[in-house]
């Protein structure tokens, strides 16, 4: 059964210099934690900071050094803000089939497979896990381990 009603549920946002994650949430009617939460699935601090530099790509931080910190010249720079459908009429008493397109994580990440002896591996199906929330990613090498 196809969908009968597919909608996207963020907006991409470019970030810039002088912006936070406090003020693209207020600019957007949420609070930074549920901003962080859609983006990230956690809200804690210090896992944020790692998403940050891992999968915006902030590489300045704050003065004390203690956060990243956005800027116009972040790669890829984008945090995703999450956004309202629309208002739908169903029928009662009826099966309905919703699809919602939710972000893609994207990190520049390198991986070789290798044996022992360090000679690459070919065609590795892996999965790659975050230490705390955010959904698996999962690849397969090509036939020279990358």
């Amino acid at each position: 059964m196809a969908a009968e009603i597919s909608f996207q549920n963020f907006v991409e946002h470019k970030v810039a210099t002088d912006e936070s994650l406090d003020s693209i949430a207020k600019d957007n009617g949420i609070t930074w934690q549920q901003l962080a939460q859609f983006n990230w699935a956690t809200s804690d601090p210090q896992d944020i900071n790692i998403c940050l530099h891992d999968l915006v790509g902030c590489l300045h931080t704050t003065k004390n050094r203690k956060n990243y910190i956005f800027t116009s010249s972040d790669r890829p720079g984008v945090v995703y803000v999450p956004i309202k459908s629309q208002d739908y009429t169903l029928a009662a008493g009826a099966s309905h089939k919703i699809e919602v397109t939710r972000p893609r994580l994207r990190s520049d990440i390198e991986v070789e497979t290798v044996d022992e002896f360090r000679n690459p591996v070919g065609n590795v199906s892996l999965v790659l896990k975050r230490k705390e929330g955010g959904p698996d990613v999962e690849i397969t090498t090509d036939d020279k381990g990358y």
